[in-house]
């Protein structure tokens, strides 16, 4: 492990990857964060809970419609930034630039003590520029919050290793019965944490009192849902066994079905969209973990150990669901992807090599992040300033207010008339003012919405 002193030569470079990072994140974000399906339904909950006063046990689903539902503890972290903005959508890009925030400094400094500083600028500048992270860093939803979860994680894995505090048992079990219900991708990082602690088994002391201390807090979080399920009929249990019962029946089953999603989610390091080529790349992944934990010792060894089990089980566990998951189910794979490309380049000094490879990689998608900076034209900004202005219309109407969009795009307006004090009511048969998409010539346009 390198020294852990920033030297004065590494300010300049620090500086520069972090703005970076920032301004390709937060330059336009109130024109470019959205405000679909997931942020309206949010939304909602924030009203129920600050406006009606009614806490909610449940969270988000998982998959979809049919899916079971995880804890609540997102909306509750959501909550006061809908507080700070008076119930405005908008409150979403201050949590999203909370979070990025904080993931930036956590990465940063933890992976500084951990490895060193070069390694926090390389993982930080391949985090920074990669057009699909930069998708998802703008994205206020529950996955957004993995990051940040995993970093902690890793925080908390090395001071148990290295400190043997039996407070950290308690912290690591929060970090695990917080981050599941963030999102289900979170049960990998249980997995990894189980093998992890069993490798170390030798070095971590326990007892009956730290394995306590670990497990009281998964139950604890797991109260709300509990709750829930005795006051509806176990309906989330069911939903839940149902949700992995007979999986292999279920229309669209084939236990490949990952490998087209995995190799797109591969694609921004490889530049490469031939899936064999990119499955290849996925196993020279695991031969890299697999050398560095024979190169390495103590608590990287066994980090890069359980890096190799998590990046086998993974596709195991996606061949046995056998439906296509989305891109985002393998987000918590980038973090150990790129620990260990900073850590290959640091290691062999590669140095020339990496930055002839980003320059390639920056050169490939110039435009997918040009176009990731610019505003989104049917997003909240726009919709809101569409929605004000049916607000001026109907200011001494009461016209109908009608969504003329294609199914999905009128995600995100009902709550914002909501929050105007108006209602789509059909019952009215004053007059129409018409919210479309696309726009039409006679109307007032905003962005990719028309005012009619």
């Amino acid at each position: 492990m390198e020294k852990n002193k920033l030297n004065k030569r590494y300010v300049i470079a620090v500086i520069l990857v972090i703005f970076i990072y920032c301004f390709l994140r937060f330059y336009q974000l109130d024109k470019r964060i959205g405000f679909d399906w997931d942020q309206e339904r949010d939304a909602y909950v924030m009203k129920q809970l600050l406006v009606d006063h009614k806490p909610t046990l449940i969270g988000p689903r998982v998959v979809d419609v049919n899916g079971f539902f995880l804890g609540p503890y997102y909306s509750y972290l959501l909550a006061p930034f809908y507080i700070l903005s008076g119930l405005h959508p908008r409150a979403i890009v201050y949590f999203v630039i909370a979070v990025d925030s904080a993931f930036a400094l956590f990465a940063f400094f933890i992976i500084k003590k951990l490895w060193g500083v070069k390694h926090s600028l390389i993982f930080l500048l391949l985090w920074g520029i990669n057009p699909l992270l930069i998708a998802f860093d703008t994205s206020a939803w529950n996955p957004l919050l993995i990051p940040v979860g995993i970093i902690t994680l890793w925080w908390l894995l090395y001071k148990l290793d290295q400190t043997k505090k039996t407070v950290y048992w308690f912290l690591l079990g929060v970090n695990l019965a917080i981050g599941i219900h963030f999102h289900f991708q979170y049960f990998f990082l249980c997995l990894f944490t189980f093998y992890f602690l069993y490798i170390s088994r030798k070095t971590i002391a326990t007892n009956l009192v730290k394995v306590l201390l670990f497990f009281f807090p998964i139950l604890f979080f797991l109260a709300p849902l509990i709750i829930f399920d005795i006051r509806h009929d176990y309906l989330n249990t069911h939903l839940f066994l149902n949700f992995f019962s007979n999986i292999h029946t279920k229309e669209g089953y084939y236990i490949f079905n990952w490998t087209a999603v995995l190799s797109n989610f591969l694609y921004q390091i490889t530049t490469i969209k031939i899936k064999f080529i990119n499955m290849v790349v996925y196993s020279l992944i695991i031969g890299l973990f697999f050398l560095l934990s024979r190169k390495k010792s103590g608590f990287q060894r066994r980090f890069y150990q359980a890096n190799v089990f998590l990046f086998l089980i993974t596709p195991l566990f996606f061949m046995a669901y056998g439906q296509k998951p989305s891109e985002y189910y393998f987000l918590f794979l980038y973090l150990f992807i790129y620990i260990g490309l900073a850590e290959a380049v640091v290691f062999w000094k590669k140095y020339q090599v990496f930055v002839l490879l980003l320059i390639l990689n920056v050169l490939i998608f110039t435009r997918n992040i040009f176009n990731m900076i610019q505003p989104h034209q049917a997003d909240l900004y726009y919709k809101d300033l569409a929605v004000q202005e049916v607000r001026k219309i109907n200011s001494q109407n009461n016209y109908q207010i009608v969504l003329m969009m294609p199914f999905g795009r009128d995600n995100g307006f009902r709550y914002l008339i909501n929050y105007y004090g108006m209602e789509t009511d059909p019952s009215v048969k004053k007059g129409e003012v018409i919210l479309r998409i696309p726009p039409a010539a006679q109307d007032k346009i905003f962005g990719d919405i028309g005012v009619y």
